[in-house]
Order: structure tokens, then C-alpha cells, then sequence
């Protein structure tokens, strides 16, 4: 079963530039999502000793905490793309996978985009839908 994480470090040694690449190296990660500074949401289907031996393994001398966020209990002001993310991770990750998987096909006669290139599409996709998102609340405060 997905669940979300919430992995918070002190960044002495490390920047988050760091951390958040070494995740994309980790298959226990399927996603994440930096919104504070020093802290990284994570999806993943292991439990936080492994996640947290991963994280020790490569960064030994940081002082970190990772831990389960209890889905559906939890307050707070976050953006919507966020809560989506913490309180409903497996349709995140599949949304992804789809998106992911429809560049690949549009990229099939293009012989030049790379994985990167469709991991850059997504992260313009995440872009688009947040600044959408906002337009709305924009256009709904204006019209009250």
C-alpha cells in the first residue's frame, strides 16, 4: 500500500538539491514533493526503517526525521495539489504514470526526447495545473 511520508533534515552538510536527487535514484520512492524548506514529502509502498536505512546510507551525517502521515488526519494550509498528494497517493502516482506514459507515446517518432525530456513535460504539467488552480481562485474572488 502507497503511503505518505514526511522526511525533515537539517542541512549542514547536504543541500536539498542533494537529497531530492539521490530520491530520484531510490525505486523505494515513487514520488515526492518539496514544499518547505528542509522537508520533502515522499510516497512510497516500504516502511520508514527501510527509507530511513536508504537516507543513512548515502548521507551519513544527517540529522533527519522520516514518518508516516496518518492519511485523512491531518490539518493545515497546504495547496490542493499537496493535500491530493498526502491524502490520496495512489491516484497521484497513477495520474503520473498515465501522463508519463502519454508523452512516451507522442515522443515515439521523435527519436530525441529523452526520459528527461518527459520528466521535464511533467514537471511543466505541474506548472500548468497549479497556475490553472490558481486562475480559478483568482477569477473567483474578482466575480464576488
Amino acid at each position: 500500500m502507497m503511503k505518505p511520508y514526511l522526511l525533515i533534515f537539517r542541512d549542514l552538510n547536504y543541500s536539498e538539491n542533494d537529497i531530492k536527487q539521490y530520491l530520484d535514484t531510490l525505486s523505494e520512492i515513487l514520488d515526492w514533493y518539496a514544499y518547505f524548506q528542509n522537508s520533502i514529502f515522499i510516497i512510497s509502498e516500504s516502511n520508514s526503517d527501510i527509507l530511513a536505512e536508504k537516507i543513512c546510507k548515502k548521507f551519513k551525517s544527517l540529522d533527519f526525521l522520516i514518518t508516516e502521515i496518518p492519511m485523512n488526519n491531518n490539518q493545515g494550509m497546504l495547496t490542493k495539489d499537496l493535500w491530493q498528494f498526502i491524502n490520496n497517493p495512489e491516484q497521484q502516482i497513477e495520474f503520473k504514470a498515465k501522463f508519463i506514459e502519454s508523452s512516451k507515446d507522442r515522443s515515439l517518432t521523435d527519436d530525441s526526447k529523452t526520459d528527461n525530456d518527459i520528466v521535464n513535460d511533467l514537471k511543466w504539467f505541474d506548472i500548468k495545473s497549479t497556475l490553472s488552480e490558481l486562475m480559478k481562485k483568482f477569477k473567483n474572488k474578482a466575480n464576488k
